[in-house]
């Protein structure tokens, strides 16, 4: 026999999972949209849509349907291929426009967040240190 608050958490959890899934649900149809008319030409019609994904989206994380890196995750995939696309169509307009080819430069990412740093670089208070550590035995 299953108690009267067991049974409110199930009525609770059958409504939430409901309202969640739509609104996971709205956030993917209009990201379906935004990648069909971004796939499709019309980017102008796509830069309208963008704003409203991202809101769908954050509101879905609001609500605690999506985690906010899946989020921040959907978006920057969504963005980079409506900038892809965008700069697709401007390299292609451009390229008919004049007969050279456009040049795109590409930025280097950092290799990670903690530089290495060679023993020139190190003062002589963090060498004396380093070595000192170093020579500890384990």
């Amino acid at each position: 026999m299953i108690g009267h608050s067991a049974e409110k958490r199930h009525r609770q959890s059958v409504v939430r999972n409901i309202q969640n899934n739509q609104l996971k649900g709205r956030a993917r149809k209009q990201r379906i949209r935004l990648h069909a008319e971004a796939a499709g030409g019309n980017l102008k019609e796509a830069q309208k849509l963008l704003p409203r994904y991202y809101s769908l989206v954050d509101r879905a994380v609001k609500r605690g349907a999506l985690h906010a890196r899946t989020a921040a995750r959907y978006k920057s995939r969504t963005s980079s291929m409506f900038n892809g696309a965008l700069n697709s169509k401007s390299a292609t307009s451009s390229s008919k426009s004049t007969s050279q080819p456009s040049t795109t430069t590409t930025q280097q990412q950092p290799s990670s967040r903690r530089a290495t740093t060679s023993s020139a670089s190190l003062t002589a208070r963090q060498k004396s240190s380093a070595t000192k550590t170093s020579s500890r035995p384990s």
